[in-house]
């Protein structure tokens, strides 16, 4: 995050929004031991420094803060983040991203068959938008992913615990 809230440093031109970014920096250095902060007092620091760069038309600004806030609220993955800043960073192109991310959509995209064949088969009436209301559901259960201590590397979204909430 650092290496990327320097790139986005350099590509600030309006003073408001080169000290917010010093004032991002400096709270992310801040940490004891020589440890960095974030997490959730990073977020509304910036949210603000974004929202400044829209004031100002800084929309390259306004776009790599937003990158770092999708990442920090969890809505890309690293390996995601990572490959966007490769341009940054020396070296090639990390083949094994590419292909962690060909095997996730060929899973997901399966998945999403799988199961659409299933809600079909089970609910033959079914519109779609039952069927998105369906998919709807499985995201909010994914998000309790259940990963069996018996069976390392293979993960369960099991039906109803985000109502559960567990």
């Amino acid at each position: 995050m650092d290496l990327q809230l320097e790139c986005v440093l350099e590509a600030a031109v309006h003073p408001d929004v080169k000290a917010a970014l010093v004032s991002a920096r400096a709270h992310m250095n801040s940490g004891s031991g020589g440890h960095r902060r974030g997490g959730k007092a990073l977020v509304p620091i910036w949210e603000a420094t974004r929202q400044r760069a829209a004031e100002v038309g800084e929309w390259q600004v306004v776009r790599l803060l937003q990158n770092s806030l999708d990442y920090a609220e969890g809505r890309i993955l690293q390996p995601d983040f990572d490959e966007g800043y490769r341009l940054f960073q020396e070296g090639a192109r990390n083949e094994n991203l590419r292909k962690f991310a060909v095997k996730t959509l060929w899973n997901l995209f399966g998945f999403a068959a799988r199961a659409s064949r299933e809600y079909v088969d089970e609910h033959p009436r079914a519109g779609v938008d039952d069927l998105i209301a369906h998919f709807g559901s499985l995201s909010e259960d994914a998000r309790f992913l259940d990963a069996p201590e018996d069976r390392p590397g293979r993960y369960c979204v099991l039906r109803g615990r985000a109502e559960l909430g567990v």
